[in-house]
């Protein structure tokens, strides 16, 4: 086992570096350290290596393109009606950056950042974690956040990622990694089958903002209970007034 770090290129004016982990099976895990960015999860093939993400070989890629690819997700995933957050002082009204509601964290959330790293090599598992200290005044969120997220790679080819958040004040705190996956050997992922173990679905209104109203999959195009090919999936959901997958189950 062993870890690299690599210049990757200039951004920002910073030097991005890409941490890589590569196990003993040659299985590598690259993540960024600008917006702890997953660029790599590659494995090795008969006819050479398989990146299983989707990623770009330039930083400036990732935000020219809108879907946030890879990058790290925080405070909080998925929208926030109108940036309006009711805690129980009163209401907080954060940044908006799309339409009026908060996205991902808002203008500036976890992929805005130049993450400072540390390593760890244990006897079975090498790790990377990236911190930062996000104060109220950058992100508009309540309170000052201690944030630290680890990338794991295991000896038996396991990727965990782990999210931690330390804050002076109530906030709130709820990341993901934007990764997206490809498994096969081909330019798209409609040959895939998906599986989600869940009865129900988050309901959300036409900007995609979640009602808080759950519905039942049973019978609708969102049951993945078994085994449902994307090509057909997707197909089935064109009949829906999102026209697409990208939505909130619940187990």
């Amino acid at each position: 086992m062993h870890i690299d770090i690599l210049k990757f290129d200039q951004f920002r004016g910073h030097q991005v570096e890409k941490i890589r982990l590569t196990n003993d099976h040659d299985v590598s895990v690259g993540v960024l350290t600008m917006g702890a960015i997953l660029n790599e999860f590659s494995v090795p093939q008969a006819d050479g290596r398989k990146n299983l993400v989707l990623s770009f070989d330039q930083t400036k890629k990732y935000y020219d393109n809108p879907f946030y690819i890879g990058m790290a997700i925080g405070r909080t995933a998925e929208r926030i009606k109108d940036g309006t957050m009711p805690l129980a002082k009163g209401a907080v009204h954060l940044p908006p950056n799309e339409n009026n509601n908060t996205h991902h964290g808002g203008p500036h959330g976890f992929f805005d950042y130049l993450w400072d790293y540390h390593l760890q090599k244990g006897e079975d598992f090498l790790s990377v974690t990236f911190t930062h200290q996000i104060k109220e005044s950058d992100d508009g969120y309540p309170g000052n956040i201690a944030v630290a997220i680890t990338f794991k790679l295991t000896n038996d080819d396991q990727v965990i990622i782990t999210y931690q958040g330390t804050a002076d004040q109530p906030t709130l705190f709820n990341p993901t990694c934007h990764a997206y996956f490809n498994l096969s050997n081909r330019d798209h992922v409609l040959n895939h089958q998906l599986t989600i173990a869940s009865a129900q679905y988050l309901a959300v209104d036409q900007q995609k903002v979640p009602t808080g109203e759950f519905l039942a999959t049973a019978n609708t195009a969102y049951d993945f209970r078994q085994p449902v090919k994307l090509q057909d999936a997707i197909a089935a959901l064109q009949s829906t007034p999102e026209k697409g997958l990208d939505d909130i189950f619940k187990n």
